[in-house]
């Protein structure tokens, strides 16, 4: 197989074994997969639901664990292995693809949010793009992101010369401001009965969205961010 093809055969073994649990009770991420916490705690009051035959467990947390016996069944029944020291159990928040998933959402990894914000004054192309890269990690929480993001984008045009002006240092400022100032994304539900609503904005520069969802007192909550730069900005 060669290391080359690692991450795709991962891939293609654990889609085949785990196909009816994909993607309800769990992913394939690269080389992750996580497995889906419950969609509701039960809260009751000041507490939470628990089992009838053990009040000592929530009956989220008995959820869950029924969800990972199953599949680590699945994988064992398969021949497959898991290594152990990097398996984490019930754990309220997971570290995955530069970003923190939990029972509310998902907010950026403040790993990236801290290299952003103390990232210094750019002096070069090869620099905005080092920031730009790392900046799109995290473009979901931005909103107007290629709006915000346009004097510095217009940087690495091979027919722009380099300048590094006002409006250029105004751009990575509010950039590193809006990623400090990041919402937390809530879980998109596609079976919700409540309206899901889908905001629009647009501009000479760029066009941008807004994905909402409520919640059940429905408080409307950010599910994603998005934006392009209109072609010839």
């Amino acid at each position: 197989m060669g290391a080359t093809n690692a991450v795709a055969e991962f891939q293609a073994c654990m889609t085949f074994i785990l196909q009816d649990k994909i993607p309800k009770v769990v992913g394939v991420f690269i080389h992750n997969m996580p497995i889906k916490g419950a969609k509701t705690q039960y809260k009751q009051g000041n507490g939470y639901k628990v089992l009838v035959k053990n009040p000592g467990i929530r009956c989220f947390i008995w959820e869950h664990a029924q969800d990972v016996h199953r599949i680590l069944h699945w994988i064992g029944y398969a021949g497959a292995a898991v290594l152990a020291p990097k398996l984490q159990l019930a754990v309220s928040k997971v570290h995955l693809l530069g970003s923190v998933g939990m029972y509310q959402g998902r907010l950026p990894d403040q790993s990236k949010v801290s290299k952003i914000q103390n990232w210094p004054e750019c002096q070069d192309t090869s620099e905005v793009q080092g920031f730009l890269g790392t900046c799109s990690v995290v473009q979901a929480w931005i909103r107007n992101y290629s709006a915000v993001a346009q004097p510095l984008t217009r940087l690495l045009k091979l027919d722009q010369p380099w300048q590094w002006e006002l409006k250029e240092q105004d751009a990575m400022y509010l950039l590193k401001k809006l990623v400090s100032k990041a919402p937390c994304l809530a879980p998109l539900d596609c079976k919700t009965q409540l309206e899901t609503t889908l905001a629009v904005d647009s501009s000479l520069i760029a066009v941008g969205f807004i994905l909402y969802q409520p919640d059940k007192e429905g408080k409307q909550h950010p599910v994603r961010f998005g934006s392009v730069i209109n072609k010839g900005k």
